[in-house]
């Protein structure tokens, strides 16, 4: 197979699922999540991942057991120390975060979706090479 074959093919398929990845994104966003009581988002989630076939495990944080030393604001990955886990963040261009008419460039969701397609295909230990670096970059 030519290098790259495989994260073309799986970059295509992104790109084809377009509309679909955006109306699943509208159907989500739609969802009343305050800090602290994302039960129903996680459902929407949980239900979604079912759909596909995953396996699914739903983790709840016990606040009670939990001795918060600082904390980060403004990223969700505050909330794997929660967890007592490692996280990094990364995601599509954003503008008005937390306003009213905050939103992501939708170009660059399909792009982040690719790049993580590809950061799994490497994790799982395809043989073929990941996206060239200015690939990543431009995220």
């Amino acid at each position: 197979m030519e290098p790259f074959g495989v994260q073309k093919r799986v970059c295509a398929e992104i790109d084809g699922m377009k509309e679909e990845i955006v109306q699943t994104l509208q159907e989500l966003v739609r969802i009343p999540s305050v800090v602290g009581h994302e039960e129903e988002a996680q459902k929407f989630m949980e239900q979604l991942y079912r759909s596909l076939g995953l396996k699914v495990i739903c983790l709840a944080p016990d606040l009670e057991e939990v001795e918060i030393i600082g904390r980060a604001g403004g990223l969700d990955s505050r909330f794997s120390q929660y967890f007592n886990m490692a996280a990094a963040c990364t995601g599509p261009r954003t503008n008005n975060i937390h306003g009213i008419d905050e939103y992501v460039e939708i170009p660059s969701v399909i792009q982040v979706t690719q790049v993580l397609a590809m950061a799994s295909l490497e994790w799982c230990g395809t043989k073929e090479s990941p996206l060239p670096h200015s690939a990543i970059e431009s995220v």
